[in-house]
């Protein structure tokens, strides 16, 4: 039992520390990068792990064609945006 009670408390300190520092620092970041930025950051964070999940563990599971057409767009529009405001900058 106290093992349990100890490895819960370990996990929330560790949890709300986590937490409190990323949301801390993505207030930080903020300072440098539009909200608009972080925010599609944090958004993409799943296509990241799925990237990750990819290279680690190769080809044993494949997504849908749909998946990956879908993939596209948001990497194509992420990217575009990107260039428009290099484009406005120079304006």
């Amino acid at each position: 039992m106290t093992n349990k009670i100890y490895f819960s408390l370990r996990l929330s300190i560790l949890s709300s520390i986590c937490t409190a520092y990323a949301f801390i620092a993505s207030i930080k970041v903020m300072q440098f990068l539009s909200p608009y930025t972080v925010m599609l950051t944090i958004n993409l964070e799943p296509l990241y792990g799925i990237i990750l999940a990819v290279i680690v563990f190769g080809g044993k599971e494949q997504m849908s064609s749909g998946f990956y057409i879908g993939a596209v767009i948001i990497l194509s529009t992420v990217i575009l945006d990107g260039i428009v405001k290099i484009f406005k900058k120079t304006e």
